[in-house]
Formats: structure tokens, C-alpha cells, sequence
């Protein structure tokens, strides 16, 4: 192994580390959010957050496009147009997905997704599923089903809100794939990601203002939520995870937001003194425990001194 291809493959797995890290602060900062969105509907309904919300999202990332890139580039907006329609169209499938059916089928529906993308990850991006991998998000879909089932009651549901649900998923899993190809191929994460929150909004827009009944009811409250709702999950974490996309396996980020749900479920416990079941709480160990070993997978599949673990599935 030459000098030059040693420094290569330290400066990737440094990248890697990178992305890990900036990868759990998604989590957490997805986790928190619907904190946010319950507050936030507590006086005004669902789809006049997501008016206001795809209307402020677009200009806080276009901000941090220009303070990240030192310009605008509206240009990527066109090329942006299937990954924006394919964000907007999941938002709208997911909405209809939680008020038709049970909010537990609604996302252990939505869970499914590490699923689906480690079905074609091996062909549309040659990672290898090892049997570890295989075993380590077995283990952290089991944990997260059971933190989801011990909160939320299976009543309420439909078949036609698990199919709207089960729509989201496969939207989301395309939308997941396509930004994944595009940072691969070198797109901006800052420039892609307020491109395609842009086209979503055109997308989204006509149907929650049409859906929405308390557009004219804000109160200075659920605007400084709003603006939450747009830096931390919009901002933050959606450059974030588009930005990581390029430094880690699809499989590994997919998984990864398997963590979401737990933080939510703590954040709630801490936030609104909302009760613990043990079944939830035994999941979250179970979910932590298997994304570790995920990132730890993820952190020596490009070590310069040791071998990737596990053999191919």
C-alpha cells in the first residue's frame, strides 16, 4: 500500500467519522421535533403547520445554501425536480397515512424502510449486506417496533390508510436513493437540499392550504415554533443528512434514523412528563444497542488497518 493511498483512506475514514457524528445529531434533532409540531397543534390544525412550514422551510435552507456556499444557486432547482416532487408527494401520503390508519401502523409501517433500501442498496450502489449488518438491524427494527407498539394503540386503523402509509414508505425510500445518487455524483448537500425543499413546497402548498382551516388563527406561539420547525428539522437536519449521504452507506444512514423514535419517546418523558411503558424502554436499549454496533461496522469498513467485518449475505 503506497503513502498516497494510506492518506486516501484515512482522510475517507475521517469523512466517515464525520458523517457518523452529524448523523446522530439528525436523530436527535428529528427526535425532538414533533415536541415542536404537538405544541404547535395545540392551537391551530396539522395542515396549517405544514402551510406555514413548507413556506418558511425553503428560505431558511436557500439562507444557509448562501452562507455555506457563499452564493445562490437557483439553477439546481430544475434539476431537482423528481427528488422535490418525490419529498413533497411522501409528506402528503404520510399526512393522509397517520390521520386514516393507527399512528403504531402508521410507523412501523414507515419503519420498513432500511428494509427496502437494503433490498437494492447491493445492486444500484454495490454495498455489501453482511451477515453482522443483517443481524444489527433485525435486532434494531424489533426494538423500535417495540417502542412504537407499548406508545401508541393499534386502534383506528384502515386499510386504506396502511396503503397511503405504505405509499410514504416506498415515495420516501426512492426520494432516500435518488439524493443518495445525486451527492454521489457530486451535488452541493446545501444547494440540493433547498432545491429540492423548494419544489416540495410547490408541490405541497395548493393541497395544505386547501386542507388547512386556521391559516388566519396564528398566535406569536406557534410562529416561533414554526420557525423551529423550519431551522432544526429543515435546516439542520435535512443539510445534515443530505450531507452524509455522500460519506456513508445508504444502509447505515437509513438504519440510523431507526433512533429517531427513541429520542422522541424520551424527549416526551422529559418534556411533557408523558409515562414510560418498560416495553419502550427495553426497545430504546435494544434500538441503541444495535445502532452501535452499526456505526462501529460502519467506522472499520474503512479502516487502513483492519478488515471489514463479516462475510457477504
Amino acid at each position: 500500500m503506497t503513502d498516497a493511498s494510506l492518506r486516501d483512506k484515512f482522510a475517507a475514514k475521517s469523512e466517515r467519522d464525520q458523517a457518523l457524528v452529524a448523523t446522530s445529531l439528525v436523530i436527535f434533532v428529528w427526535g425532538i421535533t414533533p415536541l415542536f409540531i404537538k405544541e404547535a397543534t395545540f392551537i391551530v390544525d396539522v395542515p396549517t403547520v405544514t402551510f406555514y412550514r413548507n413556506l418558511c422551510s425553503p428560505v431558511v435552507l436557500w439562507v444557509i445554501s448562501r452562507i455555506v456556499t457563499g452564493g445562490w444557486n437557483f439553477q439546481q432547482i430544475r434539476k431537482c425536480l423528481l427528488p422535490g416532487a418525490l419529498f413533497g408527494f411522501s409528506m402528503i401520503a404520510g399526512f393522509i397515512g397517520v390521520h386514516e390508519t393507527s399512528v403504531a401502523n402508521s410507523a412501523l409501517i414507515g419503519a420498513l424502510q432500511p428494509a427496502l433500501v437494503m433490498l437494492v442498496a447491493p445492486k444500484l450502489f454495490g454495498e455489501r449486506i453482511t451477515v453482522a449488518k443483517v443481524l444489527l438491524s433485525i435486532g434494531a427494527l424489533s426494538g423500535v417496533s417495540m417502542v412504537i407498539l407499548a406508545a401508541s394503540s393499534t386502534s383506528g386503523a384502515s386499510m386504506r390508510g396502511n396503503l397511503w402509509s405504505t405509499g410514504n414508505v416506498v415515495i420516501w425510500t426512492i426520494y432516500f436513493l435518488v439524493s443518495k445518487r445525486r451527492r454521489d455524483d457530486g451535488a452541493d448537500a446545501s444547494v440540493f437540499i433547498a432545491s429540492v425543499m423548494t419544489v416540495a413546497a410547490v408541490v405541497t402548498l395548493p393541497w395544505s392550504l386547501s386542507q388547512a382551516n386556521d391559516l388566519g388563527n396564528m398566535t406569536t406561539k406557534t410562529w416561533v415554533l414554526i420557525a423551529l420547525i423550519a431551522l432544526l428539522p429543515s435546516g439542520v437536519g435535512h443539510t445534515l443528512m443530505t450531507w452524509s449521504q455522500k460519506h456513508l452507506d445508504v444502509t447505515v444512514s437509513s438504519l440510523m434514523m431507526l433512533g429517531s423514535p427513541c429520542v422522541a419517546m424520551v424527549a416526551a418523558w422529559l418534556v411533557r412528563h408523558e409515562a414510560l411503558d418498560p416495553l419502550q424502554i427495553v426497545g430504546a436499549v435494544i434500538v441503541i444497542a444495535c445502532l452501535a454496533g452499526i456505526m462501529v461496522l460502519a467506522r472499520r469498513r474503512l479502516d487502513p488497518l483492519e478488515a471489514t467485518l463479516g462475510e457477504p449475505v
